[in-house]
């Protein structure tokens, strides 16, 4: 069989969708030695000189089923030429020819002969319009709901996302699979000895304080950060702040400009940090020094920063919103994330008890180790050789 993945994510610099798409791959690569795969993707402007481009390289390196085939156009220009203009140019006939052709994120180019399969990560563009960039929502909102309908198979990355596909997009629900998202093996608890080793050097580089309260996630309204800025203010005002800082670390979204401005204005600046990306190798040393991570998000199709801490045994805090709760079980601290009393009591109670702490620590590693990438690539193989 021969699988087509639209490997444009994973090529280009960024987080999210292209850590799904690299992560996938990988662990389809991992298992499946039999078929034949083609990872395609828009090459002009890539530059070559990026840990994304590396890490390619570096599976066709080691995987002689998988070939890379670019295209001579950028990203933006075959999403235009694909989604925005509708050209009938079929990227199973450019790639030379594939039985599945799967598209991570959202939206496949258009497919004569092949069986299509899309990734949709979460309904956020319909379900909470309003904190959505207003760009990305109305493309999100015209291309998405065509390409569902067209798509042979859609793949939900959780239950939640699952019911919010049929019923926001009306997919008849045996078009619908739950394939869950996994955790990458680097995310993992760091002993104490290797801890003490690595903290400080890692300290003066991402320049962090030395007791801290951890947020990762894409800088705008969903995530709910407002809130979460007055609920950790309120937290230092009452003294119970166990002298934790808090830090934010993600890059700038859209929307943005309020989350500064409540930073600002909050009287506890000084204690609040905004870090922007942080590296793939730094993710899990940033997890592991934390004293808790705390993600009061307003949706989520998944949440896989939350699957992320888990699995490197840091206390979770996180919203009681379906996907989260769905993801955590009873492993995180669930909270109403409109009411900053409780996202304050939450943290107060976990920084004060040791107990909670370690039952938080315990219970994430277990629920973590309950997803790992190898049981999404057997699935999603599963499907593929079910199409073709």
């Amino acid at each position: 069989m021969r699988i087509g993945i639209d490997y444009t994510t994973g090529v280009w610099h960024g987080a999210g969708v292209a850590r799904y798409t690299r992560s996938l791959v990988r662990a389809l690569l991992q298992m499946d030695r039999a078929h034949e795969y083609t990872l395609f993707y828009g090459g002009a402007g890539l530059p070559r000189d990026t840990p994304e481009y590396a890490f390619l390289t570096q599976l066709l390196a080691h995987h002689r089923n998988a070939h890379a085939h670019e295209l001579p156009m950028s990203a933006r220009m075959l999403g235009i030429l694909w989604n925005r203009l509708r050209m009938p140019v079929a990227a199973d006939r450019m790639i030379g020819g594939v039985d599945v052709l799967h598209a991570p994120d959202f939206i496949a180019p258009p497919v004569r002969g092949a069986r299509s399969v899309i990734t949709i990560h979460d309904l956020s563009f319909l379900v909470l319009p309003d904190v959505t960039d207003p760009g990305n929502r109305a493309y999100l909102q015209r291309h998405v709901p065509r390409a569902a309908r067209q798509a042979t198979r859609v793949v939900a990355v959780s239950e939640t996302t699952r019911r919010d596909v049929i019923e926001w997009l009306q997919i008849p629900p045996e078009r619908v699979v739950t394939v869950h998202n996994g955790v990458d093996g680097q995310f993992h608890s760091f002993t104490y000895g290797d801890l003490q080793a690595e903290a400080p050097a890692a300290r003066r580089r991402m320049g962090l304080p030395s007791r801290y309260l951890l947020h990762v996630g894409t800088i705008e309204p969903r995530k709910n950060l407002t809130r979460l800025i007055a609920a950790y203010t309120r937290l230092v005002q009452h003294g119970r702040d166990a002298g934790h800082d808090l830090v934010l670390a993600g890059r700038r979204g859209w929307m943005y400009d309020a989350i500064f401005q409540a930073a600002a204005a909050s009287g506890v600046a000084q204690r609040i940090h905004f870090l922007d990306y942080v590296a793939e190798e730094d993710l899990t040393l940033l997890y592991n020094m934390a004293t808790l991570f705390v993600y009061p998000s307003l949706y989520e199709g998944f949440g896989l920063p939350v699957l992320e801490a888990m699995a490197c045994g840091t206390p979770v805090i996180a919203s009681r919103t379906p996907a989260l709760a769905e993801i955590g079980g009873q492993a995180v601290m669930l909270v109403d994330p409109t009411a900053e009393e409780a996202i304050t009591a939450a943290l107060e109670l976990v920084l004060e008890s040791a107990e909670v702490r370690r039952n938080l620590h315990a219970a994430g590693l277990q629920r973590a180790a309950l997803y790992p990438w190898s049981a999404a690539a057997n699935q999603m193989l599963g499907l593929y050789e079910s199409l073709a």
